[in-house]
């Protein structure tokens, strides 16, 4: 299991500060990106549970969301939403969250294949992202990009509110707010990846780098 890593946070306010930074946690996001890389290789269960996850962190932290995920894996093949609802019971709109689980094992059964056999067919991310937001309930830009990079599918952003208010105080997004409609998602995420190729950061990494200065951790 991934487990958090803590590192120094830092507030950075130029580039200067983040290249340092990346430079100071490169070892520790290499290694984790190798660890999602391997993921799918655990097989279907375990490229599950990172969608499910996924859904979990929607509007929480990852830490909260991986502590939810432990409470229901034991009810994520069979478990109804009733039983599901219960187990979260403790964690923000758990009815909403059961009821996303419940779908999206249907929907992956309803697929009629593994759901990496379904993932592989897409001609690029873009396509797959667009196809897990149709697909599967509860998932949004930001929580199909951050399914698809624990999975080791890289070169998507996941914009959330820790990666905006950063890249908003280095002066690479106009505004600090996550963005609410999938026109100003993609606007933001093409600017994200024109910064992240001006500095020389592979999306992925930079992802981290940013969420590591504002948590202290690199998790997922």
């Amino acid at each position: 299991m991934i487990e958090p890593v803590s590192v120094f946070g830092a507030d950075l306010k130029d580039l200067n500060d983040l290249q340092d930074f990346c430079k100071m946690i490169r070892a520790v996001i290499e290694d984790r990106l190798e660890e999602f890389k391997k993921i799918r290789q655990k097989g279907e269960g375990a490229v599950f549970e990172e969608l499910i996850f996924s859904i979990l962190a929607a509007g929480t932290s990852a830490l909260m969301a991986q502590k939810a995920l432990e409470r229901v894996r034991p009810l994520l093949n069979d478990g109804s939403a009733k039983r599901l609802t219960r187990a979260l019971r403790s964690y923000r709109f758990p009815k909403q969250r059961a009821l996303c689980i419940v779908s999206a094992r249907k929907a992956v059964k309803d697929l009629g294949m593994d759901l990496t056999q379904w993932l592989a067919q897409f001609e690029n991310l873009f396509e797959m992202r667009e196809a897990c937001i149709r697909t599967f309930r509860g998932l949004g830009y930001k929580t199909a990009s951050h399914f698809l990079r624990n999975i080791g599918y890289f070169g998507l952003a996941i914009l959330d509110i820790h990666v905006v208010r950063t890249l908003f105080a280095l002066g690479v997004l106009p505004s600090d707010r996550p963005p609410s409609s999938r026109k100003r998602y993609l606007e933001a995420e093409e600017q994200f990846l024109i910064f992240a190729d001006k500095i020389g950061v592979r999306p992925e990494a930079l992802d981290l780098v940013l969420w590591a200065s504002r948590t202290g951790y690199v998790f997922k």
